[in-house]
């Protein structure tokens, strides 16, 4: 997942947010937030749009939580995370008999 589609995350968390007051800079906090010290090595990975969302909300965010957004902010990102599955929710919440169907016919030779 890019730096700048995780940029679009948080703001699409910060900016409806109460918390959120006229003093903050949005772009300090992302910065402070997306440092790669919090990331560490857990941001090299390709999904689609959806799946992204849902990954970076559940597994991306919650260890953001308590290493670089403000305080002010952790509820509503506690919040988001539990409204898209938990950390322990799934990522893909539909798999499709076609998509499986589909799957199965790549991975078998041909006859």
């Amino acid at each position: 997942m890019g730096r700048r589609v995780m940029e679009s995350y948080i703001l699409l968390l910060l900016t409806p947010s109460p918390s959120l007051k006229k003093t903050h800079i949005l772009d300090e906090i992302i910065s402070r937030t997306l440092n790669p010290y919090s990331l560490r090595d857990r941001n090299g990975v390709w999904v689609g749009a959806s799946v992204a969302h849902r990954l970076f909300h559940t597994r991306i965010l919650p260890l953001l939580v308590n290493r670089s957004l403000p305080q002010e902010f952790i509820n509503d990102a506690q919040e988001a995370c539990q409204r898209l599955g938990g950390e322990k929710g799934k990522l893909l919440l539909l798999e499709t008999s076609t998509s499986r169907e589909e799957a199965e016919r790549l991975v078998q030779p041909a006859s």
